[in-house]
């Protein structure tokens, strides 16, 4: 629940600073720095959505608001976050101790230089500089259920809940489930929430916060104050970063899933981590074809062997594949021509059923290989229409690389060298 607040500090506040308020201008709040070590600059009202410049004004985000984009490297996943009571505005994972005041301003719910924060401002759980024991804050805090500024600061009207005992004299400042035992408050655990065993009977911690379930308020964070933030806390802790991206579940969490390539299917996979991937068309068991066809003819009058720009595919990471493969190619008696079958990836298993021309357009040369070609392989020496066919069963790798078709002539010549259109390489996962 963002709102807009005014800078009269004289300097610029810097996005993602925790504020409190130190008067009015207008209708506005005027906000400036908090700092945990003083009453004076304390409570903070939020955390700044946006860098405010002076005399102007700027977002302030509090309760169930998302503040994406800050660097959260420091901290773990659901870490709560502090005023700071030694750099005013900064946030810290670690509470600070008596008798500086503990206010918990959210959590952390995505970790990295980019990462982001869920607000959950709270009042300050701690006695506050100055606080006499079972007394009022000294003097800077006003009876909580009249709207008033007191101080110089803004304090806004806070009705006591019914199930509140009226004679309490902090009635107003903590709520009856954030107490302890019948001799006075309780104390905080390592998650700054008060233990189940000083609760008194009869209360329950959900119906004090909005959704907050017992064992903590991570369990139940897309519930901030009872308002649903599923999807933007989702979103900030496993980001979709590109068009078509996915989430799934591991077991455990969402995970994100890249896009696959054009006209790949989602397929189950007990093997993957997430139980799912990207595979060709009808891939996992006898899928179905995909054909790549030669629309034109291509020239490489060199003897540098170039990738065809049709007759190649990029495969999935540890996937098997038949694959097939019939290219047609045009030379000249000078120039002849050669070629290469190459992958650049990495594999488990290759078995390769080749048939092709050797040396003249009619003699052919049957090979069964179990690798990927090394050297170069002549087609041709006194033909002019090579070809070659190949029957291919591959085992990718953890890399999954590139499989394509190289050619080139043997001496160099004006030519014509080409693979002409109509050639094909087609492949399945098998």
């Amino acid at each position: 629940m963002s709102q807009l607040v005014r800078n009269n500090t004289g300097v610029l506040i810097p996005r993602g600073r925790a504020v409190y308020c130190n008067g009015s201008a207008g209708e506005l709040l005027q906000v400036a720095l908090a700092r945990a070590d003083s009453t004076a600059t304390m409570p903070a009202i939020g955390i700044t959505l946006e860098a405010i410049g002076d005399k102007t004004e700027g977002r302030l985000g509090s309760q169930a608001d998302l503040l994406p984009g800050v660097d959260t490297s420091a901290w773990t996943l659901g870490a709560d976050l502090f005023v700071s009571a030694v750099t005013a505005g900064a946030l810290t994972n670690v509470a600070p101790t008596s008798p500086n005041q503990v206010q918990n301003l959210g959590h952390v719910v995505r970790v990295g230089v980019e990462g982001a924060i869920g607000l959950i401002v709270r009042p300050p759980d701690a006695l506050a500089v100055g606080q006499a024991a079972g007394g009022e804050l000294a003097g800077n805090y006003p009876n909580p259920t009249v709207a008033a500024v007191h101080s110089g600061s803004a304090h806004y009207a806070n009705p006591v809940p019914a199930h509140e005992a009226a004679a309490d004299p902090h009635t107003g400042y903590q709520r009856e489930s954030e107490k302890g035992v019948a001799s006075g408050y309780a104390s905080l655990d390592a998650g700054t929430l008060v233990p189940d065993a000083q609760i008194p009977g009869g209360i329950t911690r959900d119906s004090e916060h909005g959704g907050f379930s017992p064992t903590g308020h991570h369990a139940q964070a897309h519930t901030l104050s009872g308002t649903d933030h599923t999807g933007a806390l989702v979103e900030a802790q496993t980001p979709l970063t590109t068009k078509g991206d996915l989430m799934v579940s591991d077991g455990t969490l969402l995970q994100r899933v890249p896009v696959g390539a054009d006209t790949q299917v989602l397929t189950a996979d007990a093997a993957q981590a997430n139980g799912v991937k990207w595979a060709a068309a009808g891939g996992g068991g006898g899928g179905a074809w995909t054909t790549a066809v030669k629309t034109a003819d291509q020239t490489n009058n060199t003897i540098t062997l170039v990738d065809d720009t049709a007759l190649q595919f990029t495969p999935l990471a540890n996937t098997q594949y038949t694959i097939r493969l019939r290219a047609q190619l045009l030379t000249n008696a000078t120039a002849d021509s050669k070629y290469r079958m190459v992958h650049t990836g990495t594999t488990t298993r290759v078995r390769r059923r080749i048939r092709r021309t050797a040396t003249t357009d009619i003699a052919q040369t049957i090979e069964l290989k179990t690798a990927f070609d090394a050297a170069d392989v002549v087609l041709s020496t006194t033909g002019l229409n090579p070809w070659v066919e190949e029957e291919i069963i591959l085992q990718v790798g953890a890399t999954p690389g590139v499989v394509k078709f190289q050619w080139a002539q043997v001496t160099a010549n004006a030519g014509p060298t080409q693979c002409l259109e109509g050639s094909y390489l087609e492949y399945a996962v098998a």
